[in-house]
């Protein structure tokens, strides 16, 4: 430990490294960076950030909270290995939810134990004496959304990460990085695979590296949304302005294609996004009750048609993009455009 700190007051003040300490410092720097990039985004996203120094905040001097938060998007990391036989248990929907299955992001806590000792799951109630769970989850899930948005941008998929946070729960704080999430990568460079399936380090440098890959087109657009939305309106203009062809078929076709849009319902999202890589969801607010009869009633829909469609449930938390109601379908175009050249 004395020669680590003397090398490190060595290294600050002259800049050279060597041996097996070289890489260390190599490493830091790698993560400095991707943490740097990470929080900047975050940040430039409305999601506040900070460092931390002696367990406090240092961006509002609040106290970091002893509690972890959890964001999972898929059978991996800590749920996959802490529950024992939890991948090969049938569920009530008679599946398994097997290593690496998706599933809907959702918060847990657990309480940072002092190593060796593992951290421990804790209920939401007792987390709450600590970190406003209620605010925490919703930071939690906004910054899960944005990551995750981000990397798929670059060939990446992000399948859960923890955060540090004040006790209020509104700010990250500490570190953003390949340490506290789970990343995959989605492309063929065998490389790059590699790298990913070795050890952390060459995984930071690997995530770092594709960030700053030119984003990729996102040319494969699922539209859903509520009754009489706009949604097909929306396609057909899409099909027009954005030079979209007219595509129907399943999703194996649909994934033999590189460019459509298609209307999909709310629920079935999920089995069309885990299928096909490269695409992105966005729904369509709807508009009020009242709007909404007199569309279905200006086109002939029948009153059982427009009771059923009305009650369906709002399942738009699980898509990549919101597009509130007020926009006129140019402005509609245009964030699209956006959303599939990755610059949204």
């Amino acid at each position: 430990m004395i020669f680590r700190a003397l090398l490190v007051l060595f290294t600050m003040s002259t800049g050279f490294v060597f041996g097996e300490e070289a890489a260390l410092v190599a490493v830091d720097q790698v993560q400095e960076e991707l943490n740097a990039f990470l929080c900047s985004y975050l940040h430039e996203n409305g999601i506040p950030t900070s460092g931390t120094e002696n367990g406090v905040s240092l961006e509002n001097g609040q106290r970091i909270a002893p509690v972890k938060v959890v964001v999972s998007g898929a059978m991996v990391g800590d749920i996959a290995t802490r529950y024992n036989g939890i991948g090969t248990t049938e569920c009530r929907s008679k599946e398994e939810l097997c290593l690496g299955a998706r599933l809907k992001p959702f918060v847990s806590f657990d309480w940072r134990n002092a190593k060796p000792l593992d951290n421990e799951c804790m209920p939401d109630t007792l987390a709450n004496y600590y970190i406003n769970c209620e605010q925490a989850k919703a930071t939690a899930l906004n910054a899960y959304k944005l990551l995750k948005n981000l990397f798929g941008r670059h060939g990446m998929e992000l399948q859960d990460a923890s955060f540090l946070m004040n006790e209020e729960g509104n700010t990250v704080c500490g570190e953003v990085s390949t340490y506290n999430a789970s990343i995959s990568y989605l492309g063929e460079n065998a490389t790059l695979h590699a790298a990913f399936d070795s050890t952390r380090a060459e995984r930071s440098k690997a995530v770092l590296a594709l960030l700053k890959t030119t984003p990729i087109p996102r040319n494969r657009v699922i539209i859903s949304g509520p009754y009489c939305a706009g949604k097909t309106t929306l396609i057909r203009e899409m099909e027009k302005m954005l030079d979209i062809p007219q595509m129907e078929g399943n999703c194996q076709q649909l994934a033999d294609s590189l460019k459509w849009a298609i209307e999909v319902p709310a629920k079935e999202r999920a089995s069309y996004q885990d299928s096909i890589p490269g695409t992105v969801s966005v729904y369509l607010e709807g508009p009020d009750k009242k709007t909404a009869i007199e569309r279905a009633q200006a086109r002939g829909d029948k009153k059982e048609t427009i009771e059923q469609n009305l009650s369906e449930e709002d399942m738009s938390e699980e898509f990549d993009y919101r597009l509130p109601t007020n926009l006129e379908i140019a402005e509609e175009i245009q964030l699209l455009q956006r959303i599939m050249e990755g610059t949204f």
